[in-house]
């Protein structure tokens, strides 16, 4: 285990809060994505936009050697209000769940269509789609059962693993967003094993872990359909150095480049991955 990430998870915060002075991105999220092996996360709504935000997000690992690292994220469709009756209707009478789906692949569809003449919009979701494709992030979406006219899926949770079965946790409101990262005002709590057990600790990982393998009692989880990760798969660039090519061949074309449309601490991930010297 490298040292620093040993420092790093020990002089951890036991709660980081962007109304006190936190940078829960700076400070929390991106030193751990950056130095781990797992993530497995809870999160709220998931929408087209989100994807192109998630693109931002990840690039703390899109730079890893394939297989080294893995993002495992259930989340809560963004549903319409039609499909919110609907959707009901399906889980009440236990009818086919393959509309589940559909309402699913219609967030892909309008990112889609979001992206269309949308050069920005675009290129975020190709880093997406390379990051879906290569099985880096792995997404499932988690839909409420426990009762007859169910809400959402919106438990707020995550475990990031390391090597030597160290694990930090955690718990609170931020999402995978500029949003919930820096514009929001947002708590998180955090959890380690690194000197002891800790049972929040195990207890998000026992409970992702039920979901994740369907069996928690309250709501099932469905993973992307072969439809829509072949639709994914039309925009994925074919490797990290055909990635790193049509990221830089946007930041020539456009007056305002990705860099300048994203964090100044992304910015700094980016310049660093497309300078990397490629094979």
């Amino acid at each position: 285990m490298n040292e620093d990430i040993k420092k790093i998870i020990n002089n951890l915060k036991v709660s980081y809060h962007s109304g006190h002075g936190d940078k829960l991105d700076k400070d929390f999220y991106n030193p751990l994505l950056k130095n781990c092996i797992l993530y497995k996360r809870e999160t709220g709504d998931f929408t087209s936009n989100v994807i192109f935000e998630w693109g931002e997000a990840l690039l703390n690992v899109i730079d890893k050697p394939e297989g080294e690292c893995a993002v495992k994220i259930i989340a809560a469709p963004n549903l319409r209000e039609e499909d919110k009756n609907l959707l009901i209707d399906v889980m009440k009478n236990k009818q086919d769940e393959k509309y589940i789906e559909k309402i699913t692949d219609n967030i892909f569809h309008e990112a889609f269509n979001l992206s269309s003449g949308n050069a920005e919009n675009e290129i975020k979701l190709k880093i997406f789609a390379y990051l879906i494709i290569k099985k880096i992030l792995i997404l499932k979406f988690g839909f409420p059962k426990h009762i007859p006219r169910p809400g959402v899926f919106h438990p707020k949770a995550g475990v990031f693993y390391f090597d030597e079965s160290l694990k930090v946790g955690f718990s609170g409101g931020a999402n995978e967003t500029h949003g919930g990262y820096v514009g929001n005002i947002e708590r998180i709590d955090v959890y380690r094993n690194i000197n002891h057990e800790d049972l929040h600790l195990n207890d998000i990982e026992e409970k992702f872990d039920l979901g994740w393998d369907g069996k928690a009692p309250g709501y099932i989880t469905k993973k992307l359909n072969k439809k829509i990760l072949s639709e994914i798969s039309s925009y994925a660039p074919k490797s990290k150095d055909e990635l790193k090519k049509q990221i830089a061949k946007f930041n020539k074309e456009n007056s305002k480049t990705l860099g300048e449309s994203i964090s100044e601490e992304n910015k700094k991930k980016l310049e660093s991955l497309i300078k990397t010297k490629m094979t």
